[in-house]
């Protein structure tokens, strides 16, 4: 943080030596830096800041050369939308984000699958995630998580090293949201039990990397079983 911080300063004074040389940089350190912070103790809200500067700064960018700049545009919508999920009185801002970024990636899709899924994926386990708080659109939620999840398998079948790990998140997620469903437990338990046989295996493969997620799925299981006195 501290890093990306001074980076930032430098380059914006010398953007204010020679106007339009740095935004490009300008914009991207922004967006690093609120990327680090919303996964830093302490500095969740605050990356809200540059993400948000980095937002204004692309959509300046797209007004003057429309069509370079949406992916980079999804880009910031899709993690400022994730910041804002986990902020309660701005979800509906975080929505209005994440709708953006699935709109904008899903076009960017059709024509380029192989490099775009990717981005898909994670937009529609972001927005089910947001949407699975409200109980008159989880079935909307689970759509979107069972989207994520059959990209995320096709992918990991293909390049397991860099997308297991995406599977177990939305397993783990699509467990949360059946969870809260007293008819839909089993399935809730078969999502959960997924999840935690990558992470133990990615544990295995990564020793120390994955233990908290591990501890995680552990204690969502636990408390889905608890109120079977036989279990």
């Amino acid at each position: 943080i501290t890093y990306f911080e001074k980076s930032l300063q430098i380059y914006q004074q010398l953007e204010s030596i020679i106007p339009g040389k740095y935004i490009e940089d300008i914009a991207e350190a922004n967006y690093q830096l609120g990327y680090v912070e919303s996964a830093t103790e302490g500095y969740h809200a605050k990356s809200v800041i540059p993400l948000q500067e980095a937002l204004k700064i692309r959509r300046m960018q797209e007004v003057e050369n429309p069509g370079m700049f949406s992916a980079k545009i999804a880009k910031v919508c899709d993690h400022l939308g994730y910041v804002l999920s986990n902020i309660e009185n701005r979800r509906d801002e975080a929505e209005n984000l994440l709708l953006e970024a699935l709109s904008i990636r899903r076009k960017l899709a059709v024509n380029n699958p192989s490099i775009y899924e990717v981005s898909v994926a994670t937009t529609c386990d972001n927005l089910g995630c947001l949407l699975s708080v409200d109980n008159n659109r989880r079935e909307k939620s689970e759509k979107l998580l069972k989207e994520a999840l059959a990209i995320r398998r096709r992918l990991a079948n293909k390049n397991p090293k860099r997308h297991l790990t995406e599977v177990a998140w939305t397993c783990h997620n699509l467990g949360d949201l059946l969870a809260m469903d007293s008819e839909r437990k089993v399935e809730a338990e078969q999502f959960y039990r997924e999840a935690l046989e990558i992470r133990y295996q990615l544990e295995h493969e990564n020793t120390g990397i994955y233990i908290g997620n591990i501890a995680w799925t552990s204690a969502s299981l636990a408390k889905l079983l608890f109120p079977d006195k036989n279990r």
